[in-house]
């Protein structure tokens, strides 16, 4: 293909989005192509540029791309002489009570740590921690969209966050996001949990002011063989003449 004569598209494989190679430049999230595969082959890019919308893509020309496989080289005499050294990765869809069961005792364990460190009694908002929690089911797909696309920074504010927002102007907090698996101790009731030590390192526990509220969501986003990625909101909610208690 050239660019004169062709259309190139381009699909994100996360949210489907399809780019124009040459009209969206701008916003195509890849910026450089180094090689083009199939089920058959790769060709490696030796073109000038590797910028998507500055190359040719017509793979049979020997000038723009360098193929692995070749008439002297085909792809059965590899397939015969090597052997894969990495053992078969066997995937199982886990449960979703798992991840409901395990974000519920991150959550317990949150609570009880955050009312310890607190010199001052601790009233929790369960009807924000609810938005909150809402909210959060939808962190990692937004996460890793935002990011595939090339953006930087913390994710866009979704519309339960700015509801809660507008009847706490004060609010202070974020999601913080953990890898997780079997084998990451975040059940456990200790100081040196990484989710308890982060959240104390936030130090919102040391907010003073007479009448705070705070607000604490769990959810964990489930991938197979019981891992996960862990997604914790805690906020801070000032008291205000304007607070509202229902969303």
């Amino acid at each position: 293909h050239t660019k004169h004569r062709h259309r190139v598209l381009m699909y994100n494989p996360i949210d489907g989005h399809r780019y124009d190679v040459y009209r969206d430049r701008t916003t195509l999230p890849l910026r450089s192509v180094g090689a083009i595969f199939d089920e058959n082959n790769i060709w490696a890019n030796i073109q000038e540029s590797a910028k998507p919308w500055e190359i040719e893509y017509s793979l049979d020309r020997g000038k723009w791309w360098s193929p692995l496989f070749t008439m002297f080289h085909p792809k059965s005499s590899f397939e015969e002489h090597t052997t894969c050294v990495q053992p078969p990765v066997h995937y199982t869809i886990t449960p979703a009570a798992y991840y409901q069961a395990r974000a519920a005792e991150i959550e317990r364990l949150i609570e009880k740590h955050f009312e310890k460190w607190r010199s001052a009694p601790t009233t929790w908002d369960y009807g924000v921690a609810g938005i909150l929690r809402d909210c959060l089911q939808g962190m990692e797909a937004a996460s890793v969209t935002y990011h595939l696309r090339g953006n930087k920074g913390a994710v866009p504010e979704t519309p339960g966050l700015r509801r809660i927002k507008q009847v706490y102007p004060g609010i202070e907090g974020f999601p913080l996001c953990f890898e997780d698996s079997v084998v990451m101790p975040y059940t456990s009731d200790s100081e040196s949990n990484p989710i308890i030590r982060r959240i104390r390192e936030t130090r919102l526990h040391d907010r003073r002011n007479e009448g705070n509220l705070y607000a604490l969501a769990v959810h964990i986003h489930p991938y197979p063989n019981r891992i996960g990625a862990c997604w914790v909101y805690i906020a801070s909610l000032p008291p205000t003449s304007t607070r509202q208690t229902k969303f």
